[in-house]
């Protein structure tokens, strides 16, 4: 099972994310805000993290940001569970492309376990796949990273795609449905190039 780091200024929330992934069997390593999630995050290496956005002292954002420029956290999946509605504007945001997935508040226990699980199967068959890479080929350790950082960037927008498939559903308005529609082209297209970049570090592995 996992370590999974918890980051959020909420006691409630904390406590029912805790009670969810332990009841997986997951270990759970809680921060109060993002000064303390970056104070333990070397200490605990988690496999994943769970992070608020609106937090006292040090904002989600902000700490994501922070996260990227350590080498040792780079790698760690981040999803957020956060107020901040998913909306077509915040789609394109640049600091989603940091993300993993994005989870809104309240949730279900259904939807969070969902999320936490296909991340997490997904990372899993990465590390699997990365250490192949690093193995096979020379010098490849680079190439294991960014083989990496793109399946994490297909993940992330292969869920935007899904939920921009749910916006469109329940769009009113002409001119949203429309934006909405040329967003869900870009994601098409983004996973699409993504999936060739994969393949492509796949058969260097296979090819040695």
């Amino acid at each position: 099972m996992a370590r999974i780091m918890i980051v959020d200024d909420e006691p409630d929330i904390r406590e029912i994310v805790r009670l969810y992934l332990e009841s997986a069997g997951h270990t759970v390593i809680p921060a109060k805000n993002g000064l303390e999630c970056l104070k333990l995050v070397k200490k605990e290496r988690p496999d994943l993290i769970l992070m608020d956005i609106r937090m006292p002292k040090l904002d989600g954002w902000t700490t994501i940001k922070k996260l990227q420029e350590l080498d040792f956290a780079r790698d760690i999946p981040i999803v957020v569970l956060t107020v901040e509605r998913l909306t077509p504007l915040r789609v394109v945001r640049k600091e989603i492309e940091n993300l993993t997935a994005y989870v809104e508040k309240p949730f279900t226990k259904s939807k969070l376990m969902e999320t936490v699980g296909k991340v997490l199967k997904r990372m899993g068959e990465v590390l699997t796949q990365s250490a192949k890479i690093e193995k096979s080929i020379e010098h490849g350790e680079p190439i294991a990273r960014s083989y990496k950082e793109t399946v994490r960037k297909r993940f992330l927008h292969e869920y935007l795609l899904s939920e921009l498939e749910r916006m469109k559903k329940e769009a009113t308005d002409e001119q949203e449905l429309t934006h909405i529609q040329n967003l869900i082209e870009n994601e098409k297209i983004a996973v699409e190039t993504l999936k060739l970049k994969e393949r492509v570090m796949e058969r260097m592995a296979e090819t040695g």
